[in-house]
């Protein structure tokens, strides 16, 4: 029974000199961004989303996305930035007046998922929502997909 102890107690020793050696991934995280440039281009986002004038919205759309930058959502995938400003025109064409309102932010390094409410002009309720974004370390967006949760 003792040498089945000693045996035990040499078996945990290695174990544990073993895994306090053990080198562990490093993790590539990228730097994080400061949370007031998240909330900036994040508004500066949804305003886009209501910008009716395509030149406007271009101009909107260069200081919040690189220029290979996706989106994607029930409505479709957009593919650089030419495409997704053609997106959102469609958008405010279908959707005239409209008044977004991000609720809910979650954020995990340059990670973050956001809730919103679509408003029709009176207020009422179009559809409900959640985006997932992914920023460079620049702070601008690369990808966005979109969930529609209810309406549309």
């Amino acid at each position: 029974m003792m040498k089945f102890v000693i045996r035990l107690c040499i078996a945990g020793l290695i174990a544990c000199v073993f895994m306090a050696n053990a080198q562990t991934p490093a993790q590539t995280q990228s730097p994080k961004l400061e949370t007031a440039v998240i909330e900036l281009q994040l508004k500066n986002y949804s305003e886009a989303w209501v910008t009716t004038d395509p030149v406007a919205r271009r101009t909107k759309l260069q200081k919040i996305w690189v220029q290979d930058a996706t989106h994607e959502s029930p409505f479709g995938l957009s593919d650089g930035l030419e495409a997704i400003n053609k997106e959102i025109d469609g958008f405010v064409k279908t959707y005239p007046n409209v008044k977004i309102q991000l609720t809910t932010l979650h954020r995990t390094g340059n990670h973050v998922l956001c809730n919103f409410v679509v408003n029709k002009p009176d207020g009422s309720l179009l559809f409900k929502g959640a985006d997932y974004f992914e920023f460079n370390e620049q702070g601008l967006l690369k990808k966005a997909v979109g969930f529609v949760q209810q309406g549309a």
